[in-house]
């Protein structure tokens, strides 16, 4: 196809216009069939490339964006932690240190080495499904309590 026309329409009338003009010897037409001619090919030229030209674009589809990460301190195992006094929150992570699972300072701040623990001992003790909510959270800690 040629490049200057995007639309097969405007190709096709435009090989219909090349075609047509050869067809006919110029001695069998005079000037004005000749003329006519070209202005009906001209014509119908124009009219192709005005339609072309008023249809909408094409859409790209939207791009899709993977949600972003939430943050672990907006997770039931914050919430739930932040509703402990300072002396348990150390005595949760002492314990989660005690079982190998928690490496940092014993400090009564959640963070990511809590979090990571928290989520390290429910997995190991198969209590990942209570970690969707503060009530399930909850349960996990108080047994880290008691």
């Amino acid at each position: 196809m040629l490049p200057m026309f995007k639309s097969k329409t405007v190709a096709a009338v435009t090989v219909l216009a090349l075609s047509l003009s050869a067809v006919a010897p110029a001695h069998a037409w005079g000037q004005r069939e000749q003329d006519v001619l070209k202005g009906v090919i001209g014509a119908v030229l124009i009219g192709a490339l005005i339609n072309q030209a008023n249809k909408p674009p094409k859409t790209q589809p939207l791009p899709v964006y993977a949600p972003a990460p939430t943050s672990i301190y907006n997770t039931p195992a914050a919430q739930r932690f932040d509703d402990y006094s300072d002396n348990s929150q150390r005595r949760i992570q002492s314990t989660l240190s005690a079982y190998g699972y928690y490496h940092g300072s014993i400090d009564g701040s959640f963070g990511p080495s809590t979090y990571n623990a928290t989520v390290a001992y429910a997995n190991a003790t198969g209590k990942t499904a209570l970690l969707g909510s503060v009530a399930g959270v909850a349960s996990i800690y108080d047994g880290l309590l008691f």
